[in-house]
């Protein structure tokens, strides 16, 4: 006859019930050269966090999670390319976006409802804009440093 613990039952099933009701968040980076850059924009309205970092390279990491989703509904997102960066270069100025988020998702006549948001590490350098997000202009204009 074997006896168990009921400390680790409970530790297990409560491990288990934790695991399947958090939230699933996937972070997706993705670097840009700043080679000839003097300044980013950034063509997506979500919230963005600026870090200001050396070197020659605009790092860009994507936090998405989704509301009511699961982890196999997120991957499925993340590997039909719907979260891919793209970037195009005009003059100085290199101007970020995610052309596939443009396209509403829905599953089971569901719109699926996704929470991004992004952290930037930007050279000193280099200006970091945004369309439609007076909170962030605000902050820059105060800060007087980016």
């Amino acid at each position: 006859m074997t006896t168990r613990s009921p400390f680790l039952t409970l530790l297990l099933v409560s491990s288990i019930f934790v695991s399947a009701m958090g939230q699933t968040e996937r972070t997706l980076v993705k670097s840009f050269s700043a080679d000839g850059i003097t300044e980013a924009h950034i063509n997506m309205d979500v919230p963005v966090e600026i870090i200001s970092s050396n070197g020659n390279l605009i790092r860009v990491k994507m936090f998405v999670s989704l509301e009511g989703g699961n982890d196999k509904m997120l991957k499925t997102l993340v590997v039909t390319r719907r979260y891919d960066l793209r970037s195009t270069k005009d003059g100085s100025k290199l101007i970020i976006d995610a052309p596939a988020l443009a396209r509403k998702v829905e599953i089971g006549g569901k719109e699926v409802i996704e929470n991004i948001r992004l952290e930037i590490n930007v050279p000193e350098q280099i200006t970091l804009t945004q369309d439609d997000v007076p909170a962030l202009a605000d902050e820059l204009n105060s800060e007087g440093t980016r």
